[in-house]
């Protein structure tokens, strides 16, 4: 079976998905809604565009649908999409309001069919090899960094823009909602737009994160370490090893980890979960877990 899928935006990252697909057998660009008049370019001749996403998600020859539009469209098309039955991937976050991912939720419940957020360091291996690694043996130190200099966008901060990746990697990692959240803003760099935010999530097991995300550092950042039952791992997207352990007693070891793109991993369990007729909610699950964990901080910063 080869996956039928139509892809929502042709921006940044909707045009990786097609360089992605591209090289698919698995899976075919079917439809593409996008309203870039160069998007006929990017895509192959059998692609059929529509500068209306409406018409994407009521076509008949579809198995699946990728939302990569700003976020603050995710609802709408995530629910239309719901509402036909088809299955979903859509980007990070999964929306900007707690209350319509909750909405989204229960239409899902209601109206089974598969939904993937992508959380995309979350399919990165040096991360899966580092929760194999520590899953049950917490309760977990976490620390992470996470941004760069800038994107400043307009419909999202820099909160929900780099946020979603630290946090859905500690919820993810511990298992549970954090029981208690608050958020602050860094002190500012002299001459560097944008900030960043401090951020400490507390869990019930005892497990604790401390977080500095946003679009203020000097230069990029993406660094996870996660300690657990006397073992520490260092996940650092942007190291030539991607994934380190730390002994007290040898130093920093490298950990041998698959080459494979996350991108490429997300999109191949999408095209599992339809070809198994999934029905999965727990990545939704999470969706709005991370949303809600992103409500509280956004809360804690407007009371100081």
């Amino acid at each position: 079976m080869t996956a039928r899928l139509g892809l929502i935006g042709a921006g940044l990252w909707g045009r990786n998905y097609i360089r992605t697909l591209a090289t698919f057998p698995t899976a075919s660009l079917t439809r593409l809604a996008s309203r870039n008049p160069e998007a006929g370019s990017w895509v192959g001749p059998a692609c059929e565009i529509s500068s209306d996403w409406r018409d994407l998600i009521a076509a008949k020859d579809l198995d699946g649908v990728i939302i990569a539009t700003p976020p603050s469209c995710h609802a709408e098309m995530l629910g239309a999409a719901l509402r036909r039955g088809l299955p979903a991937l859509v980007e990070k976050p999964l929306t900007l309001d707690r209350d319509q991912a909750l909405a989204l939720k229960r239409q899902a419940e209601e109206n089974p069919a598969f939904v993937l957020v992508d959380h995309i360091y979350l399919f990165h291996p040096g991360y899966e090899t580092l929760r194999a690694r520590l899953k049950g043996r917490g309760p977990f130190s976490i620390e992470s960094e996470g941004g760069n200099l800038g994107p400043y966008r307009p419909d999202a901060g820099p909160l929900w823009d780099y946020g979603p990746h630290d946090v859905a990697l500690c919820l993810d990692l511990v298992g549970l909602p954090p029981a208690k959240v608050s958020a602050r803003r860094a002190p500012k760099l002299p001459d560097i737009q944008g900030e960043n935010i401090e951020i400490s999530l507390d869990f019930s097991d005892g497990s604790h994160a401390r977080l500095t995300v946003g679009n203020a550092w000097p230069a990029k950042r993406r660094r996870f370490t996660a300690k657990g039952d006397g073992q520490e791992y260092v996940f650092d997207d942007l190291d030539e090893t991607k994934l380190r352990f730390h002994d007290g007693e040898q130093g920093s070891q490298a950990v041998a980890v698959s080459p494979d793109l996350p991108l490429n991993r997300c999109l191949n369990r999408f095209i599992e979960g339809l070809r198994s007729g999934s029905r999965d909610l727990s990545s939704l699950s999470l969706g709005v877990e991370v949303v809600d964990c992103l409500h509280r901080c956004e809360s804690s910063l407007k009371q100081r």
